[in-house]
C-alpha cells in the first residue's frame, strides 16, 4: 500500500471518530512522523501505542482520544498484518496436518 493510501486510511478511521490529525480539538493528534500511518496500519492498536511512545504523534488530551476511538469501535476495522500473518500461519498448520 502506497504512503498516500496509508494516510488515507488512517485519517479516514480517525474522522470516523470525529478526531482530525492536526486538527484543533483536544482530542485531534498532531503527527510528528509520517512513518505513524503505516504503523498503524500495519499494527493496529499496539502500533498506535508504540508510535504514541516513540513520539511520532500526541493529543493535549489522550483520553478524550482514546475515549473517541473505543466509543466508534474503530479496532473491529482495522485488521492488522500481524493478525493476517498469525492467521496464515496457523491455517497452513492445519493444512499440514490433515495430508
Amino acid at each position: 500500500m502506497k504512503r498516500a493510501s496509508l494516510k488515507s486510511r488512517t485519517t479516514s478511521l480517525l474522522a470516523d471518530c470525529g478526531i482530525h490529525v492536526d486538527g484543533d480539538s483536544p482530542w485531534d493528534i498532531q503527527v510528528h512522523d509520517e512513518d505513524f500511518y503505516a504503523r498503524v496500519i500495519a499494527h493496529g492498536s499496539m502500533g498506535l501505542g508504540e508510535s504514541y511512545m516513540d513520539g511520532q504523534w500526541d493529543a493535549t488530551d489522550l483520553e478524550a482520544f482514546i475515549y473517541r476511538l473505543l466509543a466508534a469501535h474503530v479496532d473491529e476495522r482495522v485488521r492488522p498484518i500481524d493478525d493476517a500473518r498469525l492467521w496464515i500461519k496457523a491455517e497452513l498448520l492445519n493444512l499440514q496436518r490433515g495430508r
